[in-house]
């Protein structure tokens, strides 16, 4: 059963997401540990600050992506990504310690880096529950596949994501040692570039259900095994690597974290203009995530409220509220309202 030292954990998985977001240079400069005494008072103080930050490096991202889309998408949508991110809500306990996004001005857009991070932050949350769902009530397993190949130049990367899902369909579906254990999958596209060697690598995450028993069972498949029908599947002998392991919903690099990874990342994809075409074209109109057997019915259930009580619970109450603008002129963000709000009973599902 998820109880509240259960929900608690949950609810630190995910911030700890949060502070591991470090896919631009700025961010990591920020990860640095200081040296000697660390004022503990003056922590609480920057905690807003730090959010800030990292919200700045990002609207600083989706100006830049918002440039390269211009040509790509209609005015409309050009706008919304102009806009996204300009007002933003901060919500801060009485200790000013935990901070959350109340709520903000967004766009929704696959490309925009705003709201990558903000769906990416959701996805965990949706999966995990989910995850533990499927595990209390189904009493299944998980398994963790990467499934790759070698990279491929901008015009062909289509074309190779197209070969990708042809393979999975075939893998899952025709060969029957994987079709046997597979009780629901979770499968997420991700595709990186390479900017030294101007090369992309699509390349699949999967969180696949499966029998409690599977690890000790004859059906337990060693990594050389998948290695070697994925190889089958793909046609392609030049392949080398996949990863399997046990997956849990808690491990950052496994279950409900990788899997909730982005599509790509604004530092790949907004590299240059070209680089944008080639993710933009290959990408659009692409479904990202998979949801198959158990995966897909628990979807349905968790968007239907059955399965409320393992959504991560958030019993803080945020003392104060805090508004901030973006000014294009200065390049960052001004408050423009910090007030105390009236308490609220109840508890809040994140």
């Amino acid at each position: 059963m998820i109880n509240d030292t259960a929900a608690t954990k949950k609810m630190q998985e995910i911030d700890s997401l949060k502070s591991n977001d470090t896919d631009h240079p700025e961010r990591t400069s920020q990860n640095t540990k200081s040296e000697g005494f660390v004022d503990k008072e003056k922590e609480k103080e920057n905690k807003l600050a730090k959010n800030l930050n990292k919200l700045r490096v990002k609207k600083l991202d989706s100006l830049k992506v918002t440039k390269y889309a211009k040509n790509h998408v209609s005015p409309n949508t050009h706008e919304r990504m102009c806009k996204c991110g300009n007002i933003v809500t901060f919500l801060l306990d009485e200790t000013k310690e935990k901070v959350k996004v109340e709520k903000a001005e967004v766009c929704t857009g696959r490309f925009c880096p705003i709201c990558q991070a903000t769906k990416a932050k959701k996805d965990v949350l949706k999966i995990s529950a989910v995850m533990d769902a499927i595990e209390e009530l189904e009493g299944k397993a998980f398994i963790f596949v990467t499934l790759t190949a070698p990279n491929v130049p901008g015009e062909d990367l289509a074309k190779e994501i197209n070969k990708y899902n042809k393979a999975f369909r075939y893998l899952m579906q025709d060969v029957p040692a994987v079709a046997k254990i597979n009780k629901g999958y979770l499968r997420k596209l991700e595709v990186t570039y390479n900017k030294d060697r101007d090369d992309y690598h699509p390349h699949f995450h999967v969180v696949m259900a499966v029998e409690s028993y599977y690890f000790k069972s004859r059906d337990y498949m060693r990594r050389e095994k998948w290695l070697e029908l994925w190889k089958s599947a793909m046609k392609d002998k030049r392949i080398t690597q996949v990863d399997v392991k046990k997956a849990y919903r808690s491990d950052s690099g496994t279950g409900a974290f990788e899997i909730s990874k982005y599509v790509a990342k604004s530092c790949d994809y907004g590299s240059s203009q070209n680089v944008f075409d080639v993710f933009y074209t290959a990408l659009k109109g692409r479904q990202m995530l998979v949801a198959n057997g158990l995966f897909k019915q628990y979807f349905k259930k968790h968007k239907e409220g059955a399965l409320a009580k393992y959504d991560a619970k958030d019993e803080t109450y945020y003392k104060y509220l805090a508004v901030y603008h973006w000014i294009f002129k200065k390049n960052h963000y001004e408050q423009v309202i910090f007030e105390e709000r009236e308490r609220e009973t109840g508890v809040h599902t994140e």
